[in-house]
């Protein structure tokens, strides 16, 4: 079955890395996902893992290489974020995640990259990476994801997909480690709970291929509780 791991996301905008690993703790989720803030240390995550008894599967690297995508400033919104996320987790190029990733690389917990990210960062530079880490790319927004099969292993994000009709076929091709639960509906509500149509959608993504991990990946304004309890009644009661 899949496991299900908890983004640190859920907890943005606290500015403490360790806000996660409670909240993780409080719903019995044993993995996390976390996203470094600028100021985070790997000897912090060490210390919080061996505190809280919780285990860090995935790394996310920051969503630009160097300097903001020109896509996140098209809105007022996308200004927004772009400002609070340079502040709190910065350009992926200085990001304390290279380090955090190799002090718990013994363990090899996956290191995702945004795919959009990769031309900025260098081929030879991701190579590198792939070499060094468990490197698995995300799909970005209006991206047609079945370029990224030989890439490297896949995070299938069905927000940044959309409700795409060939979704099913898609899916099937790539067969994801890693499933993101990060749905894109109204203004404010990025990063939300799928609805009943999408709902329905991932319980038969789960029938076709069942990813090692389920990401719940949503913003603080989210109940965790209820995106707990709604995955897994997913994966506990599949379709007939």
């Amino acid at each position: 079955m899949s496991e299900l791991v908890l983004s640190s996301t859920t907890t943005f905008f606290s500015g403490r890395i360790e806000s996660v690993f409670k909240k993780a703790k409080k719903h019995g989720i044993k993995y996390l996902e976390i996203q470094p803030y600028r100021w985070t240390t790997p000897e912090e995550v060490l210390k919080l893992e061996k505190k809280y008894g919780i285990e860090v599967a995935g790394i996310h690297l920051p969503i630009w290489w160097q300097t903001p995508q020109q896509v996140l400033t098209r809105t007022l919104m996308g200004r927004l974020l772009t400002i609070v996320c340079e502040f709190y987790i910065g350009p992926a190029v200085t990001s304390p995640a290279f380090a955090i990733a190799e002090a718990l690389n013994n363990r090899r917990p996956y290191f995702l990259i945004h795919s959009d990210i990769i031309p900025d960062m260098g081929k030879e530079r991701f190579d590198s990476l792939k070499e060094k880490f468990n490197v698995v790319v995300e799909n970005v927004p209006g991206e047609d994801i079945l370029k990224l099969k030989n890439v490297a292993p896949l995070v299938f994000d069905a927000g940044h997909y959309g409700p795409h009709p060939q979704i099913e076929d898609a899916y099937r091709q790539m067969k994801p480690d890693i499933y993101h639960v990060s749905y894109e509906h109204r203004f404010l509500y990025a990063h939300d709970l799928p609805d009943e149509s999408e709902q329905k959608t991932m319980q038969r993504l789960f029938q076709i291929h069942e990813p090692k991990y389920i990401v719940l990946e949503t913003y603080p304004w989210v109940s965790i509780k209820k995106g707990v309890q709604l995955i897994l009644k997913m994966i506990l009661n599949p379709p007939l």
